[in-house]
């Protein structure tokens, strides 16, 4: 599971996993965990209105939250989600598409206080949230995916392309 702590996982990684969320109501998580006061955290969610979101806080306080738009999720078939963080930049990629982003750098984090949830949420001890749907090849890695390397997972579980780029502008 995702190690905390400076330099031990949360300052870049890439989590993949292919969602069927099914026809819950409310926010379930995928995984996240707290730790006392306003310390360390992350987690991700999916959310009854289609959209996912990931939140990543540091020691003091400091944090990003990055939501994807909603009625991108349908109920009855399955996603492929993808979060990346690089230190600076964090994303949200549903079915091998970019569909959120933001910037911020955090560094100050502290090891694990709780032990780590899948398919559900670790909140100071206190589990719940726990995910309603289908989850599967849930993969974590240490490293931030390029736009490139979320595509070329998409295309090899599916056969599918996506368009990297925007159009060009006379086309």
């Amino acid at each position: 599971y995702p190690r905390a702590g400076s330099g031990n996982g949360l300052n870049a990684f890439t989590y993949s996993v292919w969602v069927k969320r099914g026809p819950y109501t409310g926010t379930k998580y995928i995984t996240g965990n707290y730790n006392d006061g306003s310390n360390t955290c992350m987690q991700i969610d999916v959310r009854d209105t289609g959209s996912t979101e990931i939140y990543l806080r540091e020691d003091g306080g400091s944090s990003l939250t990055l939501c994807s738009p909603e009625c991108l999720l349908s109920a009855d078939r399955w996603h492929l989600l993808a979060f990346t963080y690089d230190g600076l930049n964090l994303r949200i990629y549903i079915d091998g598409i970019q569909r959120a982003s933001t910037a911020g750098a955090l560094t100050a984090f502290s090891t694990w206080q709780y032990p780590m949830v899948l398919l559900g949420r670790n909140v100071r001890g206190t589990v719940g949230g726990i995910f309603e749907g289908q989850v599967d090849d849930f993969k974590l890695y240490n490293h931030a995916f390029t736009p490139k390397e979320i595509a070329m997972q998409w295309y090899n579980d599916t056969g599918e392309k996506v368009c990297l780029y925007d159009p060009p502008i006379y086309d």
